[in-house]
């Protein structure tokens, strides 16, 4: 592996950095970028367990241009408004990313520049992104996800070729229409099949903007759809293409049987779940989470997305090694990925089948990390989850 320190970069930077780290990366794994001490931690596990050899360190972007010049067509000019449809734009035509500032900075000819496109709403850039760029694009992955937000995982969505698409909320504000947007991802999320991750997250921001956790994440499991949570999650492009040894995806140590249940006393299990079922909170938080000296002196059930087997298996391999007979893994809300069991499928004329085929595929991905519990979501609290169309 190549390896670049983009700690210290600037946004337009660090986009350049992950549009060439998606596109070098779509053969095989080359480019691993350090944003945070976790990059860093990943990087040590994996070495250490002889997944990936000694990475050699790049000094700079522009070593990194230069390095990779070869392999790309040009570049795509854009501003912050239009990233989602440059990162679509770069990984269909094999384009880096450039921000106005680095324009001339670096030897990367512009092909094209989304500010001449004379756009005057985000639904405009959308469409026609659908229009020119969706027949060449994945139908095995999509993204949702602010223009503003984070970059760490769109190495991932221009490998994939995903379509990458935003839903502003009804309080955001601005000239965008919350109703057409809600149209057009319906028309989206209707021609792709079930089974399909829709990455990033459904809102951005504090307040948040976009449609939301529960109506984003309900809409998508009307048609089949799952939210991995991927918002936060880094160099996915790497680790999903790194191949973990079957022995270190087994639990080291097994867990301890459960003790003879008697009728006169109350027993209390303890389950973490909050965000448990988000990639990236098992790629970052919950490691902290799991340092705690205190894990494994009682039993505990920790939530945690099977999906890992196949954004980040690494991942998955550290907490099957770390795991102490205290502590249980648990398939997270809805079990292979974040999902509304009681809106899953409905959108199909045979919902129950489409709901089975998730339940099966569940169980295998269960099976294969040995677990035994999924923690089944069924609806939040309180809020709506109906966009119309009866429920």
């Amino acid at each position: 592996l190549l390896t670049l320190d983009v700690t210290g970069a600037t946004r337009g930077e660090r986009l350049l950095a992950v549009s060439i780290q998606g596109l070098v990366n779509r053969a095989q794994p080359r480019v691993y970028l350090f944003f945070d001490r976790y990059d860093h931690e990943w990087l040590d596990w994996l070495r250490a367990n002889g997944m990936t050899g000694e990475p050699e360190a790049l000094t700079g972007l522009d070593q990194l241009v230069g390095r990779f010049r070869g392999e790309l067509q040009g570049a795509v000019v854009t501003d912050e408004r239009w990233t989602n449809i440059a990162c679509m734009v770069a990984g269909v035509q094999t384009l880096a990313i450039l921000t106005p500032e680095l324009v001339g900075k670096y030897d990367l000819p512009v092909v094209t520049d989304l500010r001449q496109r004379g756009w005057q709403r985000d639904l405009d850039g959308y469409t026609w992104a659908k229009a020119e760029l969706w027949p060449q694009m994945s139908r095995r992955v999509l993204g949702h996800l602010s223009p503003h937000a984070s970059d760490l995982q769109r190495d991932f969505l221009i490998a994939q070729k995903a379509f990458s698409f935003w839903m502003p909320g009804a309080n955001d504000g601005g000239e965008a229409d919350p109703l057409e947007h809600l149209l057009f991802a319906r028309q989206l999320l209707a021609e792709t099949p079930p089974l399909v991750p829709v990455c990033g997250w459904w809102g951005w921001g504090d307040p948040p903007e976009g449609i939301g956790e529960y109506w984003g994440m309900s809409l998508a499991s009307r048609y089949g759809k799952l939210t991995p949570g991927t918002e936060f999650a880094s160099n996915l492009s790497v680790l999903s293409a790194i191949r973990v040894p079957k022995q270190l995806l087994e639990r080291r140590v097994p867990r301890r049987a459960c003790p003879e249940l008697r009728p006169d006393r109350a027993y209390v299990a303890l389950d973490v779940l909050d965000s448990g079922d988000a990639v990236w909170y098992s790629q970052r938080r919950q490691r902290d989470v799991w340092a705690d000296k205190a894990r494994g002196t009682v039993p505990v059930g920790w939530s945690m997305t099977p999906s890992l087997l196949d954004f980040a298996p690494a991942v998955a391999a550290y907490y099957q090694q770390q795991a102490s007979d205290h502590d249980e893994l648990m398939a997270a809300a809805s079990g292979l990925m974040y999902c509304s069991l009681r809106e899953y499928g409905t959108a199909f004329a045979d919902a129950a089948a489409v709901r089975r085929q998730y339940l099966d595929l569940t169980w295998r991905y269960m099976q294969r990390l040995g677990m035994t519990t999924m923690i089944g979501y069924v609806d939040h609290w309180g809020a709506p989850t109906d966009f119309g169309d009866g429920g």
